[in-house]
């Protein structure tokens, strides 16, 4: 009975995994020399702040070379939008300045930037209903 179970659940695990889409974030503009890592977060919500913490899945890659491809699994089909940054001292955080804007180079998807403010989500965002592919350039502010 226990393995009867257990094989309905892994089959279960399979058929909702097997469901989601691959999205795969091309990020440029990194400095190698700079070393630290790319931190890279997927959001689902408009209500979002764009931390890392709030992601609905994040990932964070060692920098290894100018320009990086990062791949989020098992994506849901919905809504979604991204941010990355490059974590050039590797504490996890996005250093500021005193006006808030980044010390560390940032990018949005859909190609967007930081003006008066970071951007929202409607600009970033874009539709996951089958693979998909987004590049985003680091920008230094």
């Amino acid at each position: 009975m226990k393995k009867l179970v257990l094989g309905q659940m892994l089959l279960l695990a399979q058929m909702v995994l097997s469901q989601g889409h691959k999205v795969e974030l091309t990020v440029q503009g990194i400095d190698t020399a700079a070393g630290g890592s790319i931190q890279a977060g997927l959001f689902n919500d408009a209500s979002t702040k764009w931390d890392p913490s709030t992601s609905f899945m994040s990932i964070r890659a060692k920098v290894e070379k100018g320009t990086m491809n990062l791949i989020f699994e098992y994506v849901p089909e919905g809504t979604y939008a991204a941010a990355v940054f490059h974590d050039i001292d590797d504490n996890g955080e996005l250093k500021r300045n005193f006006f808030t804007i980044p010390k560390e180079p940032v990018g949005f998807s859909n190609g967007q930037r930081i003006r008066l403010g970071a951007p929202g989500f409607q600009k970033c965002s874009f539709p996951v209903d089958s693979g998909t592919a987004k590049e985003i350039v680091l920008v230094e502010y």
